[in-house]
């Protein structure tokens, strides 16, 4: 690779780190034949995760460029980058998973909010219910009491109508009563 070319390839990555700089999960993937990686970065892509092998000189100039720090630790030995625009449980989750897959595959670290994380710290991520399932449960949590005041007050209607009937039941049977005994008499 000629000088040109690497300048192009750091520029690539600049614009990758400061495209999704609070989304990265650091992996080694020594041992992985390149039909292997193919399909984990089939499998990452279809949850919307970008897999890049880089070149840890590369990545390190790049790193200097976009001004992201402590990250320099993750590049040593090959290393990988996978990329998430959004949800930052979606990549730890999705490494996870192709790690226990892929027994080469092995989770270096992460940076998410501009916080770098150990690969403990990732698997743990990992486990955490993803955004859309904490905002449905959190959603579940504030209906709750609404639904149980409406069937609190639906309950309590519903007994003031059976009451209202069965004392207007009451007073028509009275009257039916009244009439037959005043025709028997």
């Amino acid at each position: 690779m000629n000088k040109d070319e690497k300048a192009k390839r750091v520029k690539e990555l600049v614009r990758q780190f400061q495209k999704s700089p609070n989304n990265m999960v650091f992996t080694d993937y020594k041992g992985l034949t390149v039909k292997e990686i193919s399909g984990l970065r089939e499998t990452l892509n279809e949850k919307g995760i970008l897999y890049k092998v880089i070149k840890n000189r590369l990545a390190c100039l790049a790193l200097k460029e976009s001004g992201l720090k402590g990250l320099d630790q993750f590049f040593t030995g090959p290393t990988a980058i996978a990329f998430a625009q959004n949800d930052p449980t979606v990549p730890a989750k999705a490494l996870s998973k192709c790690s226990k897959e892929y027994d080469c595959l092995n989770i270096k670290g992460g940076f998410i909010d501009e916080l770098v994380f150990s690969a403990e710290q990732i698997r743990e991520i990992a486990l955490i219910p993803s955004r859309d399932q904490l905002l449905m449960q959190l959603i579940g949590q504030l209906q709750a009491p609404i639904g149980n005041f409406v069937y609190c007050i639906r309950s309590i209607l519903a007994r003031f109508v059976y009451v209202i009937h069965a004392v207007i039941d009451n007073r028509t049977n009275s009257k039916i009563e009244e009439v037959d005994n005043g025709n028997k008499s």
